[in-house]
């Protein structure tokens, strides 16, 4: 068959996913009850006044706890919404429906690259397009973690464009977009090791080249902005830590009793996570002939290990790895297709029942059912113990599938030594 024969239909297979995404969106959206939205939209449209005020939202409110990338976002939406006399929330929706867009291309074009002759319209849509976990996050949820992903599936684009050229400016491409997501949230700080293999052949000035395109955004942004507030930027951006108490080890001291015990666990998260960083930098080192199907594998379990294993949780983060995994089930064994799709359906129901009955999640489920029943469970989601009950079998399969995929990972990295 010629290269051309078939591209008409693998690109229908992603028209056809981009479509029923937003349809799905659009309708579920449409379907919302006004008060159907998360405690972080109402924070997004608080920001967007001050920022419209000429105040600081770094200094007015705590709900800014990131490099500026989003503010800059949020003062163009409301830019937008202000000049089409739009709703601001409106708009938001709009932007992050976009935004998942964009990074559902990405996954697509990653998915060619890393496994050319598989199809791919199956994981687009099952994964991506229908997947209630995206939903609820774009329509309901309305944070920036989207962002992230995108960020993250450009970096892996240009990762694995660096391993079919050995171009060094696909390399300094990578590093732009991955600083660029650093900017945005500091998460993707964790991806540095993916960088490391492609440093070791660089010339000592494309290494500082490549670093300061990393780490330049980040530094530059929060460098105004601390010379503006120092104090605020200290304890709100460089001292953050997300919710503990209702998921993983600090929920299971919530369920315990011991919530005594959630700030010494939240340091020891922390120093485990750093401490995994470094060692991935210094193992990637020595990494050689490595494949596309183990760096997109890599990305997703170590995006995946920061919530699992990490000091908090916010279920927004979920969006850090669901790209890079899906595309992972293409080249994957039986046994991580298998997993995968368990871990998918276990987190999925997880997160129809929070964004069902949260109140800080926008407690969707009222406009289908309300009765004594359902209000007895909004309320006790308020508290933290029940929350960790409810989110403990999603834990659960989060610590298998981190299991299973350093076994799939080290099954292609035998494999990639037994072709070499």
């Amino acid at each position: 068959m010629s290269p051309g024969v078939g591209a008409p239909q693998v690109r229908t297979g992603l028209l056809l996913a981009l479509v029923i995404a937003w349809l799905v969106r659009g309708w579920y959206i449409v379907l919302l009850p006004a008060y159907a939205y998360s405690w972080d939209m109402s924070c997004w449209e608080e920001i967007a006044h001050f920022i419209g005020s000429g105040t600081n939202p770094y200094m007015t409110t705590t709900s800014m706890s990131w490099p500026p990338f989003w503010l800059m976002c949020l003062f163009v939406l409301d830019r937008i919404a202000e000049f089409g006399s739009f709703a601001f929330l409106d708009v938001l929706r709009a932007f992050l429906l976009v935004v998942e867009s964009i990074g559902l291309v990405l996954a697509w074009l990653v998915a060619k690259r890393t496994v050319p002759g598989a199809s791919s319209t199956r994981v687009l849509l099952f994964g991506l397009a229908l997947n209630p976990i995206a939903i609820l996050l774009t329509c309901q949820h309305g944070n920036f973690d989207s962002l992230v992903s995108l960020w993250v599936m450009a970096t892996l684009l240009a990762l694995l464009a660096y391993l079919r050229t050995q171009e060094p400016m696909d390399w300094l491409i990578a590093c732009l977009f991955l600083g660029l997501g650093v900017m945005t949230k500091t998460v993707p700080f964790a991806l540095a090791p993916l960088l490391v293999p492609g440093a070791k052949v660089m010339t000592p000035k494309a290494r500082m080249l490549g670093a300061a395109l990393f780490a330049g955004p980040s530094a530059v942004g929060l460098g105004v902005l601390f010379a503006l507030a120092p104090q605020s930027i200290i304890e709100r951006v460089l001292l953050y830590s997300p919710v503990a108490g209702r998921f993983g080890f600090s929920g299971i001291a919530t369920i315990l009793g011991i919530t005594e015990a959630i700030p010494t666990l939240g340091k020891i998260s922390s120093f485990t996570i750093l401490a995994l960083i470094g060692w991935g930098c210094a193992k990637a080192w020595s990494w050689k002939n490595v494949r596309e199907t183990q760096v997109v594998l890599l990305a997703g379990l170590i995006l995946l290990a920061i919530p699992t294993l990490g000091p908090g949780f916010g279920p927004q983060y979920a969006f850090w790895f669901l790209a890079p995994l899906a595309v992972s089930y293409l080249a994957g064994s039986v046994r991580w297709k298998v997993t995968l799709v368990a871990v998918y359906a276990v987190t999925a129901i997880t997160y129809v029942l929070l964004y069902g009955f949260a109140w800080d999640l926008g407690q969707s489920i009222f406009f289908l059912w309300d009765s004594p029943h359902a209000r007895w469970l909004g309320a006790a989601l308020r508290h933290n113990a029940p929350r960790a009950w409810v989110t403990l079998p999603m834990f659960v399969s989060w610590l298998g599938l981190l299991a299973a995929g350093v076994v799939e990972f080290r099954a292609q990295a035998a494999e990639e030594r037994v072709s070499a």
